[in-house]
């Protein structure tokens, strides 16, 4: 396992078991370090070389935005700036892996979605 994919699992394992995202409350110090880590996970994305595991990666941050945003709706201020940054990931993903377009989607009850559509050739 390269560093990149060892780092991007361990944010990721962290952000999973952290008792502070699945309580009935995010403090502020937790967005703030969801936040931080939010930024690093997608800079980190680009130094894979596989864009299917970027993907898979790309999908865990949108999994753990919508937990976070249901812990602590003030989030929602970012969220603007959070979709520009996974547009641009997305975006170069979908380039390399050849797919048709890709998606996003933010619907209520809040909840953001990615995807990537292929053709039969």
């Amino acid at each position: 396992m390269n560093t990149e994919t060892g780092k991007l699992k361990k944010i990721i394992g962290s952000w999973e078991n952290d008792i502070k995202y699945r309580g009935s409350e995010m403090t502020p110090e937790t967005a703030i370090k969801f936040e931080a880590e939010f930024n690093d996970i997608i800079s980190q994305i680009d130094h894979l070389k596989d864009s299917e595991k970027a993907f898979g990666y790309l999908i865990a941050v949108v999994y753990i935005m919508n937990e976070a945003i249901k812990k602590n709706p003030a989030l929602l201020d970012k969220l603007l700036e959070w979709i520009k940054k996974l547009k641009e990931k997305l975006e170069a993903i979908a380039d390399n892996l050849k797919a048709n377009n890709y998606s996003i989607s933010v619907g209520y009850p809040l909840g953001i979605s990615v995807g990537i559509s292929f053709s039969p050739k």
